[in-house]
This record gives C-alpha cells, structure tokens and sequence, in this order.
C-alpha cells in the first residue's frame, strides 16, 4: 500500500480565508505565481508527513485525544514577511505567542512519543505563517513583490478552536478530520 501525504495546520475562520485568499489571488495575479493558491491559506503545525493510509484511525484518536485537552486562544496576524530569497516565499506573519509556541513544542513531543514520530519529521524550529507564494515566484518577481509587501500593512485576529489534518489527494489538500479544542 502506498503512503498518503497528511499535513496538521489551524485553518482561519472562513470570512478571514476569503479576505487572504483575494489577496493571494490578486498577488497571483500581479506576479505570475500559481503554486500557493493549489492550498488553502492555513498554519502549519506538522509539516506535511508520510504515513500508510491504515495509520488514519489511529493519528484520528491519538489527535483527537491530544486538542481535548487543549484551550482555544488568539492568534494574531501582523503584517508580512518572507523566508531567505534563496526559497522565494512570501507570507503573512503569525505572531510568535507563548500559548501558540507552548502548544507546537507539546504538539512535537507528542507525536514523537506516541506517535512514533522521528525528528526530522516533527521539528521543535517553528516559523508560523500563512503562505502567500512560493515554488514559482521568479527572482524578479520576488525582488518586485518584496519591495511591495516589505512595509505594507496587514492585521486580523481570531480565535481558533479547532485543528485539522489534510490528505494529499493527489491534486489538492483536503480535511480528512477535524479536531475541537478542550473538552466538549
């Protein structure tokens, strides 16, 4: 059996998706860059990761049990940024709060320990952001957008009371479950 591709991300509410969707597209647009948009905007908590599609049931339970016993909190976007231009990506910034890098470091440990998970699939190194391009920004394109976006302001907020883990289908991310923060 082959494995799947799963990912473990926080997705904005939808009304906040729509507003950094339009600007994705329209960024998309104006820099001929298509690569972002096959995702929807989301954080990453687990980079995307191989697994056989039989260990599905068991990451369900082990997540499901995991998020119940954590508490919903804000998450704050401010303004933008990019990684090295040697990756060329561009992206909204997350602020960097206790309670979101408390709850990645605990979120590695536990997949580590009970999931048997290996290092270099579940790095502790955590850059939360939402993805605005990458993969097929030019360098001239990535110079132009950067000269734009480096002081172009952007702010939102929300809480967030649920994770997700995607399935790669083969052509785009989609929810496979849906994980309720705290106790229901």
């Amino acid at each position: 059996m082959a494995d799947s591709l799963y990912l473990i991300a926080i997705l904005p509410p939808p009304e906040l998706s729509q507003v950094l969707d339009l600007e994705r597209k329209s960024f998309s647009e104006k820099y001929h860059t298509h690569k972002a948009l096959k995702v929807m905007p989301h954080i990453t908590l687990i980079a995307p990761f191989k697994r056989p599609a039989n260990f599905e049931t068991e990451i369900h339970l082990n997540l499901q049990d995991y998020f119940s016993d954590v508490s919903p909190f804000q998450i704050e976007i401010k303004g933008y940024g990019s990684f090295q231009k040697a990756s060329k990506v561009i992206f909204y910034k997350i602020e960097k709060s206790k309670e979101l890098l408390g709850m990645h470091q605990e979120l590695v440990h536990f997949m580590r320990n009970n999931l048997k998970f290996s290092d270099a699939e579940t790095s502790y190194m955590y850059h939360p952001h939402i993805t605005i391009a990458y993969r097929d920004l030019t360098d001239e394109n990535f110079e132009k957008a950067w000269a734009e976006y480096e002081t172009k302001e952007f702010t939102s907020a929300f809480t967030f009371g649920k994770v997700y883990l995607l399935k790669h289908d083969y052509s785009r991310w989609q929810i496979l479950s849906v994980f309720n923060l705290g106790k229901s």
